[in-house]
């Protein structure tokens, strides 16, 4: 599966707050067809590659759920397009998340 496929396979789960059963399960079976471990700790999902070095770690940490967009009516406009024009080239703006912004 390629990254691409992987991205929208995600985005594609409906995934809202304390409704995360379905995505989880996605996410543990694509680690599984890896052979990556899983360990589900509470409402966490924690996946475990052993390294080389015990002395050294890398954590990557994310939510599983989105938040709800609410009443579309109700809601603050913001041209999308126009903001994304004002940044600057490798900072990304992202739709449907809270904490959408990405910098390379």
């Amino acid at each position: 599966m390629s990254h691409k496929r992987l991205l929208s396979s995600l985005i594609e789960i409906p995934s809202l707050s304390n409704q995360e059963a379905v995505i989880q399960e996605f996410i543990i079976n694509w680690f599984l067809d890896r052979r990556i471990e899983t360990q589900v700790i509470g409402d966490n999902l924690v996946a475990h590659i052993p390294g080389h070095d015990s002395t050294r770690a890398f954590i990557l940490n994310s939510h599983m759920d989105t938040v709800s967009p609410g009443q579309i009516d109700q809601m603050h406009q913001v041209d999308e397009y126009a903001l994304s024009e004002q940044l600057p080239q490798s900072v990304s703006l992202y739709r449907g998340i809270k904490d959408g912004w990405s910098a390379t």
